[in-house]
């Protein structure tokens, strides 16, 4: 992890200028690396200058140095409405925390390594490890490869957090009948209220007792073993009764979650429509994990194009590539079994999880085609 002192030497290097410091060789990327939480207060705020870079946001940028979006407004001259941003090359803040700045790095590639590897231990995606490195197909030992690392892209959890209260009492009696796009709900039950989760649907919050005796699970391994920590909204599931209720075609028996996908650390859950880059991946793929991990997930619907930043964050957490081809794939791959992370238009800051039948539900019937999210 990156220890105090090179995080003030690097914020000291952008402090009131813009320029990038030189690319320095890095033989342990990990040790570029900190968790957003334990980013030191810095003991007088002090004025920098942030290089902007593709995809950098006012709300990104807040976060990475403890300040709000309307003092970033005000320090610029920029409008609510962005005028002023455009064009721009960089931006003054008065940075309250030692945040270290993205560091342009050279990477010796060790024996053995592929791209998947590589990009991995750099926390990037590996297309865009590739195309900043054109020229290259096949790695060998002793290759130097140019990347941009971002020292606050890291999973940001917190294992000794203490537990949050997952005491939750679930009826017994209801359950899923029929199909998920042609079904119902008998005795539906409430998503109740808990420590675990926030419910940003409460009339469309019911379920069968068995898909919250999932959820309740998924979310106790995601909060209490993992230790995220960070704001997570449980969208629609079904209505009291079931049935269809717009814009789904699907959640008509009490099977279906969608999930907000949750934000970076430091940026503000008022955002409404996230980009790519505000999704916090790492806890995208804890998330889904926490649920793989009940053995009771029949199918998870993300839009494609965010299919790549959750294979990265699963690869830089650990999962080795052989095991994620049962699970995610990006567009360019092919197997003879269908992974259990699917394509689903619309799915682009939520995901959709569909809960198998439980054992207790003779009458729910599983869509022989579960590429169906049907919204």
């Amino acid at each position: 992890m990156v220890t105090l002192a090179l995080a003030a030497a690097l914020i000291a290097a952008f402090a009131g200028r813009g320029d990038r410091p030189a690319p320095i060789v890095v033989d342990d990327p990990a040790t570029l690396f900190v968790a957003p939480h334990l980013v030191p207060t810095l003991a007088e705020p002090r004025w920098l200058t942030h290089r902007l870079r593709p995809r950098d946001t006012l709300e990104r940028v807040a976060a990475r140095y403890g300040v709000s979006v309307a003092e970033l407004r005000e320090w610029n001259g920029i409008k609510r409405d962005g005028t002023g941003i455009r064009n721009r090359r960089a931006l003054k803040v008065l940075a309250r925390r030692a945040a270290p700045p993205p560091q342009k790095i050279v990477y010796v590639v060790k024996a053995a390594e592929n791209w998947d590897d590589v990009a991995a231990k750099l926390h990037v995606p590996r297309r865009a490890l590739q195309a900043r490195n054109r020229g290259r197909d096949t790695l060998v030992a002793g290759t130097r490869l140019i990347a941009w690392v971002d020292p606050l892209d890291t999973p940001a959890f917190d294992p000794e957090a203490p537990d949050l209260d997952a005491n939750i009492v679930i009826p017994s009696d209801a359950r899923s009948v029929g199909l998920p796009q042609k079904g119902r709900l008998e005795g539906g039950t409430r998503l109740p209220e808990s420590p675990l989760w926030r419910i940003g649907q409460p009339a469309r919050a019911f379920a069968s007792s068995h898909t919250i005796a999932v959820i309740t699970r998924a979310f106790t391994t995601l909060r209490n073993d993992m230790g995220y920590r960070g704001t997570i909204t449980i969208g629609a599931l079904s209505r009291p009764h079931g049935g269809r209720f717009r814009p789904h075609q699907s959640h008509q028996s009490g099977r279906d979650i969608d999930i907000r996908l949750p934000l970076r650390p430091g940026i503000g859950d008022d955002v409404r429509h996230p980009t790519v880059d505000d999704i916090d991946w790492y806890a995208a793929w804890a998330m889904v994990d926490a649920f793989i991990r009940t053995g009771e997930v029949e199918a998870v619907f993300l839009e494609i194009g965010r299919h790549e930043r959750l294979y990265t964050a699963a690869r830089v957490m650990g999962v080795p590539r052989a095991q994620l081809v049962d699970l995610v794939r990006w567009t360019n791959w092919s197997g003879p079994v269908k992974p259990l992370v699917l394509h689903s238009d619309g799915h682009d800051t939520h995901i959709h999880v569909r809960i198998r039948c439980g054992r207790d539900e003779p009458r729910c019937r599983t869509d022989g085609d579960k590429r169906n999210a049907g919204r």
